[in-house]
């Protein structure tokens, strides 16, 4: 599997909280680990739809509680 490919077709999480929700709605990584040079755990998802719409919404309540409307 080449570079693109696996950038086409999955995502590394490196946060904690943002992996955590998006399993809260329902969707399993594929594998916990760490990464070699830094030591950061990461997860790894495939990209679906439902992967990004999870994602997305994680990015939006993390923008409104900056901005104090959570």
């Amino acid at each position: 599997m080449n570079e693109k490919s696996i950038r086409d077709n999955y995502r590394f999480v490196y946060e904690i909280q943002k992996a955590k929700y998006i399993r809260s709605q329902g969707i399993e990584f594929i594998t916990k680990a760490k990464h070699a040079k830094t030591d950061s755990v990461f997860f790894l998802f495939e990209y679906t739809e439902e992967f990004q719409r999870a994602s997305d919404e994680w990015d939006l309540i993390k923008i409104q509680e900056r901005m104090g409307q959570r």
